[in-house]
């Protein structure tokens, strides 16, 4: 039987603690708020594909986007800028997360622990249709974040929104984000396009200056 105790008073419930973007930003936006407008944007962007005739396992996918940030309960938000800056440390970061997402689930004592971990794993998998549009709704929720505080005065917002585009947004090609690109991009130059470019890659370039 699942422990109860656990799930209402461990580590899952830290995610409406966890902040996130560790930069200055106004007021602060929770992994437990991100991973809800994830979940909302998934159900939209699926029933409207599945309007146009695609096949979508919706039921995969809201699991899997309920759950696609349950590491950051221990691990805390990563920014981007960090998180890429090189792909050791990205390997190294994605191994972490791993083993704290399947340590958390097991605490649970739940019979479906493992089930839940696959579907966390395979979350974002570009492979499948319910994998790229996570993968999309994920950084829409960064999208929208990032107009929220620009709506509100917050101008170093436009930087993380051209830093999403930039390195991001501008190639992504997947089936899904070729169908909303269009839209996205006009949202992103119209916030964002005269903003300060964020820094990426920092690693790497530092190495070049040695």
């Amino acid at each position: 039987m699942i422990n109860l105790t656990e799930l209402l008073a461990g580590d899952t419930r830290q995610m409406s603690s966890v902040i996130r973007y560790s930069i200055p930003h106004g007021r602060g936006e929770n992994v437990a708020e991100h991973s809800y407008y994830v979940i909302f944007y998934c159900l939209l962007i699926a029933k409207d594909m599945q309007r146009d005739g695609y096949k979508i396992d919706i039921e995969k996918l809201l699991i899997s986007a309920t759950i696609h940030d349950l590491d950051e309960a221990v691990t805390g938000d990563i920014i981007r800028p960090v998180k890429y800056s090189s792909p050791e440390l990205k390997l190294k970061l994605n191994e972490v997360a791993n083993a704290y997402a399947r340590f958390t689930l097991r605490k649970l004592e739940s019979k479906d622990a493992e089930e839940l971990y696959d579907y966390w794993e395979k979350s974002k998998d570009p492979t499948t249709l319910e994998g790229q549009i996570l993968q999309m709704c994920d950084m829409l929720s960064v999208v929208a974040y990032c107009v929220e505080r620009i709506w509100s005065g917050n101008k170093y917002m436009r930087t993380i929104l051209r830093g999403a585009y930039d390195n991001f947004l501008s190639h992504w090609d997947t089936e899904v984000y070729r169908r909303y690109k269009p839209q996205i991009i006009e949202i992103c130059k119209k916030y964002a396009e005269d903003a300060e470019p964020q820094t990426m890659l920092l690693m790497h370039e530092l190495k070049k200056e040695k």
